[in-house]
């Protein structure tokens, strides 16, 4: 999964959530909790032609969870515009509202 690396306070279309959590095949733990926000979608022009684009794709955002968090997403009527805090842990992001 393609992680975005965001150091700022930003307002994002928050299109909606997953929190996997559970035990795998192998017995090990797992945690995956996953973010689906709006990105503009990349517009390119060369010698050759261009393409133009018009809204938003949708990106994929790793985030350290926690309880509250998860009540939050819970609660929450998506999509929503939301004001998210980004900063890179590894190869997840932590992630408040």
């Amino acid at each position: 999964m393609k992680l975005w690396v965001i150091n700022m306070k930003s307002r994002f279309v928050v299109f909606g959530a997953s929190h996997s959590e559970g035990v795998s095949k192998t017995g090990a733990p797992y945690l995956i909790p996953v973010l689906f926000v709006g990105k503009p979608i990349r517009q390119w022009k060369n010698d050759k032609g261009q393409c133009l684009t018009f809204g938003l794709q949708h990106q994929e955002v790793k985030f350290v969870s926690s309880d509250a968090m998860t009540r939050k997403l819970e609660q929450t009527a998506f999509p929503v515009l939301s004001r998210l805090t980004m900063s890179q842990t590894q190869k997840t992001h932590r992630v408040t509202s």
